[in-house]
């Protein structure tokens, strides 16, 4: 009798043991965290939102002019899938007076086309690098010159997500342009007000040459964001 006892212990001990391991290990299972995957957002995930059609209006000012000219814009853009995103869009300045105050008509308009490339570094933090393809042209109805160009700009960019419905954007430009080059820095920040409707501020400071035809300009300015899905 001793030794069926005994024996049933023996065997029963071991079996105990391994239920035990087995419990312990889905208990690991389950709280564990596979760091692997935390950059892998889907499209609705992303720290701030990709997708939105954007108008804009704002202020530039030129270190070779006097006056103020008013700029205009309408952008958009769109995730497709969870790293590209295609962008386009179209920015026109308006002069209308020169430095001596007298009345001018100047126009610089300007169409882009590009696509970025996003990498998540935390869930609410990511890189984002873009080119485009910019098509200028200009004209002065006081002299009747008009000027077309084709040029260039890429960019880095960090994007910020805070919440649930603010974000911002930091980042810095090189554009080729009228056989210029030039160096800006940006700041965005948008508040949604609801899920589809955002407000917000966003500003540059351009360094170019001084003996082109800006130099250096600062541009300070809102907009109106309306996110799509």
């Amino acid at each position: 009798m001793k030794s069926i006892l005994f024996n049933s212990a023996f065997i029963a001990i071991p079996a105990l043991s391994l239920s035990a391991n087995v419990f312990a290990a889905e208990e690991v299972k389950e709280t564990s965290i596979d760091l692997s995957n935390i950059t892998a957002y889907r499209a609705a995930n992303t720290p701030v939102n990709y997708s939105y059609i954007s108008l804009s209006a704002g202020k530039n000012d030129y270190e070779n002019y006097n006056q103020a000219a008013t700029t205009l814009g309408v952008r958009g853009q769109a995730l497709l899938n969870e790293r590209f995103i295609f962008k386009m869009g179209y920015e026109t300045t308006l002069l209308d007076k020169d430095n001596s105050g007298n009345d001018l008509s100047y126009q610089s308009s300007g169409f882009d086309m590009g696509f970025g490339l996003r990498q998540a570094i935390s869930k609410s933090t990511d890189i984002e690098l873009d080119a485009r393809i910019i098509y200028n042209w200009s004209d002065n109805d006081s002299t009747g010159e008009s000027v077309d160009d084709l040029g260039y700009r890429v960019g880095a960019y960090f994007n910020q997500g805070i919440g649930d419905s603010f974000e911002g954007t930091l980042g810095v430009t090189y554009t080729s342009e009228y056989s210029q080059e030039s160096v800006n820095f940006m700041l965005s920040i948008t508040q949604y007000v609801t899920e589809y409707v955002g407000v917000g501020l966003n500003g540059r400071f351009g360094s170019g040459a001084d003996d082109g035809f800006s130099g250096d300009q600062a541009y300070v300015g809102a907009h109106v964001r309306l996110a799509f899905y």
